[in-house]
């Protein structure tokens, strides 16, 4: 099951009225007997059962609790080494891996991680970006 915002799903309501229509649905002429075809879509705000945390949207901006909540369960905590764009930095507990924000989202990514903290300011000497459960999506 895949659950959407309400704001995309109106904005996609919006567009793309025909999506759920296939081309053969499209080309046949309608009948007043034949019943509409329907698309089942669930759409929830708060998406119960899903740590809010983990709710990432590109271009969302989290706050600093969102942060660390994301980053404890995943084993991250403030590394108290400044802040990365603004945001804060969290250490593995384990490893020695960074992890921040990705404040701009452009690519769905939830975090940026690298080898230090000074590694997160630039594209060029971080890791990449990451999803929320942090898998590799990007430079």
């Amino acid at each position: 099951m895949i659950t959407i915002r309400k704001s995309f799903a109106a904005a996609l309501f919006a567009t793309l009225p025909l999506l759920a229509l296939t081309s053969a649905q499209a080309a046949a002429a309608p009948s007043e007997s034949a019943a509409a075809p329907t698309a089942t879509i669930v759409v929830d705000a708060d998406t119960p059962g899903v740590p809010p945390a983990f709710q990432a949207v590109a271009g969302k901006r989290f706050t600093d609790a969102e942060d660390r909540a994301a980053a404890r369960d995943l084993g991250y905590a403030v590394a108290n080494v400044g802040k990365s764009h603004g945001c804060l930095i969290f250490k593995h507990e384990k490893k020695n891996l960074y992890i921040s924000q990705d404040v701009d989202g452009h690519n769905g990514g939830r975090w940026k991680m690298a080898s230090s903290p000074e590694n997160l300011a630039s594209k060029k000497t971080r890791m990449g970006t990451y999803d929320a459960n942090l898998n590799r999506i990007g430079d």
